[in-house]
């Protein structure tokens, strides 16, 4: 039987080889060395996406924002073509930030119905101050927080041959 490190080194694509249905063959050590050589090609291939797409803003976002200018918009998505006549659909978009202390003046001076409507307002407690907190503001919190499960992670550790 052939293993997932042979069959990652081979480099065939998804179609030919189900790397799923192999895990279920593979002992504790091989799954952690499939892991780390899975994670080993995905970073290789974020940093080289980076690089591709580093290069394709390079080469459309001027085109790209000179079309939406025309459009009379500083934002959106537009499609421009390339040397070769491709559509090449470019979107810039738009992040807004709001300062917060103008935001709670301006609802402030707002009817409460108007302001409940724009408003969006979350409370949270950061985890250290509650852990953190005297009994009485532990009990008066408590009722409002919710633990769930995250993510798992497992990796190999290697440990040191002597």
């Amino acid at each position: 039987m052939m293993s997932i490190l042979t069959l990652a080194s081979r480099n065939l694509n998804e179609s030919e080889v189900s790397m799923e249905q192999n895990f279920y063959d593979m002992s504790d050590h091989e799954l952690l060395q499939a892991k780390l050589s899975i994670k080993r090609d995905i970073d290789r291939h974020k940093k080289r996406m980076e690089e591709l797409n580093g290069y394709l803003n390079e080469r459309y976002f001027g085109i790209a924002r000179d079309d939406l200018q025309r459009q009379g918009k500083d934002f959106g998505t537009t499609t421009v073509f390339s040397d070769q006549e491709d559509k090449v659909k470019v979107s810039i978009a738009k992040k807004v930030t709001w300062d917060q202390q103008a935001l709670r003046d301006a609802f402030d001076s707002m009817n409460s119905d108007d302001a409940r409507h724009y408003a969006k307002v979350t409370y949270s407690v950061d985890e250290r101050k509650y852990t953190n907190a005297p009994p009485a503001i532990v009990e008066k919190l408590q009722p409002a927080r919710t633990v769930e499960q995250g993510t798992i992670n497992v990796d190999l550790v290697q440990t040191e041959e002597a």
